[in-house]
């Protein structure tokens, strides 16, 4: 029976990545961080957004400002359980 490589497996990974030229930056996406909310904001106000799924960050966006939201992993952990199990 063949094991999972995990590591092999992370190397194929593709992100969702939301790109503004007009404004120069980079959010990756996390899903569970409310992110439905921000792409709505973010496409009233910026009309420039595009999606992308890549593996890794296209090297023209080098001077671009990049950011990502996390959420916090207990807060994560204890709606999981109360959505899930409960």
């Amino acid at each position: 029976r063949p094991t999972l490589n995990v590591s092999r497996h992370r190397r194929y990974r593709t992100y969702d990545i939301y790109m503004s030229h007009e404004k120069k930056f980079v959010w990756f996406c996390v899903y569970k961080v409310a992110s439905l909310t921000i792409v709505h904001l973010l496409k009233e106000q910026v009309p420039d957004l595009t999606r992308t799924r890549k593996k890794f960050v296209p090297l023209q966006t080098e001077p671009y400002f990049k950011f990502a939201f996390v959420r916090n992993p207990w807060d994560r952990i204890v709606s999981c359980y109360f959505n899930k199990v409960v």
